[in-house]
């Protein structure tokens, strides 16, 4: 008797730990997450945009965020949102999280994004990236001919293909060969909306990250193909 009251002692003991133990992380966490939103709206008159609604809080769908990046996974959130302009552009800065689920296994994504407003017309949906091994493997792979370097690098994707050549004319992927934007960001758009994103970003990187996403939205507006032929899609 005695040594199962011992062993049911210890189950317990063992159970208040784990429980302890995940408690503290959540409050860390939590507390990280509050330095995080503190330091970015100290940041705000810096960057010379303000802090969204006053407290930061997006409704992807009600600024028309309909991209590739905003139907991944569950539970998505859009926090710690600047608003203003830069290189001419009006641009939203913001945190973005969602998770995404593999079987048993549920992963939180977080991902610093700046999108930018179109300043000629609406975009057709597609999304620039890395070329990867498998990027033969993807669907509704956009081919640009005319720059072997583009080619080389970049894997474009989009239901539109027509449209979307049009968008990317031999300046814009000139213009796009011509930076590494590849090794930090990913490209979408999709309507009135141009995005670049790439993990997280710090709050003492933010000036960085805003002025490398402005210069590469502002090169590719100034570049790409003539809005008036461009459809929404």
């Amino acid at each position: 008797m005695t040594l199962i009251i011992v062993i049911v002692l210890g189950v317990v003991a063992l159970v208040g730990i784990i429980v302890w133990l995940a408690v503290r992380a959540v409050r860390r966490e939590r507390a990280r997450e509050q330095a995080r939103s503190a330091a970015i709206a100290n940041l705000a008159p810096q960057l010379g945009l303000t802090l969204t609604g006053g407290n930061g809080i997006l409704r992807a769908d009600a600024q028309g965020f309909n991209s590739h990046l905003f139907t991944r996974g569950s539970k998505q959130a859009a926090f710690n949102a600047l608003e203003g302009t830069s290189s001419g552009l009006r641009v939203v800065l913001f945190d973005y999280r969602f998770e995404e689920s593999s079987g048993e296994e549920t992963t939180t994504i977080h991902e610093s994004v700046a999108a930018f407003a179109s300043p000629k017309g609406p975009l057709p949906a597609f999304v620039l990236k890395k070329r990867g091994i498998f990027s033969r493997l993807t669907w509704k792979k956009v081919e640009i001919e005319g720059n072997p370097e583009f080619s080389k690098r970049f894997i474009l994707n989009g239901s539109d293909g027509a449209t979307i050549k049009r968008l990317f004319s031999p300046s814009a992927a000139g213009f796009l060969a011509s930076t590494k934007m590849e090794e930090k960001f990913v490209m979408e758009a999709a309507g009135p909306w141009l995005f670049l994103h790439g993990g997280r970003c710090s709050p003492e990187n933010l000036a960085k990250f805003l002025e490398e996403t402005s210069q590469v939205a502002s090169g590719f507006f100034q570049n790409c193909g003539a809005m008036e032929s461009v459809k929404a899609s």
